[in-house]
């Protein structure tokens, strides 16, 4: 999965997940998404997975929630 976000940075992922989720409330929800990225994991969180679900749905990218939204099942 890493291969497909070849922008996304591995790092501290809990101080992302924390930001992005301030962001997240205030309506920066494309900078939510771009923390959210940098926080994954492989395999991914089923946590993180629906976070992007939501956020890509807030923003009306329906097909990216749902792609997002069927990774939880594959996630940990």
């Amino acid at each position: 999965m890493m291969a497909e976000y070849p922008h996304v940075r591995m790092g501290d992922g809990t101080a992302c997940i924390v930001r992005a989720d301030v962001l997240r409330k205030s309506g920066k929800v494309e900078e939510a998404i771009a923390l959210y990225l940098d926080a994954l994991s492989e395999p991914p969180q089923a946590a993180l997975c629906l976070k992007l679900a939501r956020s890509y749905e807030e923003l009306g990218n329906i097909s990216e929630a749902c792609r997002w939204a069927l990774m939880v099942v594959d996630a940990e």
